[in-house]
C-alpha cells in the first residue's frame, strides 16, 4: 500500500473553501436583498405609523372643537422624519366665516397645518384644514386620508 505524502489534506481543504464559499454567498444574499427589504420595511411602518397619528390628531381637535374642553394632551412618536408646524402666515389658506343675516359679521380665519416628512421615504403627510393628507415628494398630487368634518369643493361650490 502507497500513501502519497498530502493526499488526505487535499479533499479536506477542497471541503472547507466550499463550505466557506456557501457561508460567504449566504451572507452575501442577505445583505443585498435582505437588508434593503428590511429597510425599507422600517421606513413603511413609520409613515403608517405616523399616518394612524395625525389620524388621532384629526379626533383630538374634533373633540375640542365640538364638545366644548379646554384642552387635551396627545403625544406623537416621530420615527423616521420630521414633524413640522406651519404657522397660518406662510400657509396660504383661509377662508371666512360670515352671517348672512346683515349683521356684518365676519371673519377670515388662517389655520395652520402640521406636516410630516419622512427622511428615507417619499411620504409627506399634513394635517391642514382639519383633513389629513398624503402626497409623494417632488410629485403633484396628493391623497385625503381622512376627511374633515367639513369640505368645500371649490369646482362643485358644493359645502360638505
Amino acid at each position: 500500500m502507497i500513501i502519497e505524502y498530502g493526499s488526505e489534506g487535499v479533499s479536506e481543504a477542497i471541503g472547507f473553501l466550499i463550505m466557506f464559499t456557501i457561508v460567504l454567498t449566504g451572507i452575501a444574499m442577505v445583505s443585498l436583498v435582505g437588508y434593503p427589504m428590511l429597510i425599507q420595511t422600517q421606513i413603511s411602518s413609520d409613515e403608517r405609523n405616523m399616518e394612524q397619528a395625525m389620524i388621532s390628531v384629526q379626533n383630538d381637535m374634533k373633540i375640542m372643537t365640538f364638545s366644548n374642553v379646554p384642552f387635551r394632551d396627545s403625544t406623537i412618536k416621530v420615527s423616521g422624519g420630521g414633524l413640522t408646524a406651519i404657522d397660518n402666515t406662510s400657509f396660504g389658506q383661509s377662508f371666512t366665516i360670515s352671517d348672512d343675516t346683515g349683521t356684518g359679521f365676519s371673519v377670515e380665519y388662517k389655520p395652520g397645518a402640521i406636516q410630516y416628512e419622512s427622511d428615507d421615504g417619499t411620504a409627506v403627510l399634513t394635517l391642514m384644514n382639519g383633513a389629513v393628507v398624503r402626497r409623494e415628494k417632488f410629485q403633484s398630487g396628493s391623497v385625503m386620508i381622512a376627511e374633515p368634518r367639513w369640505f368645500y369643493d371649490s369646482d362643485e361650490k358644493k359645502l360638505s
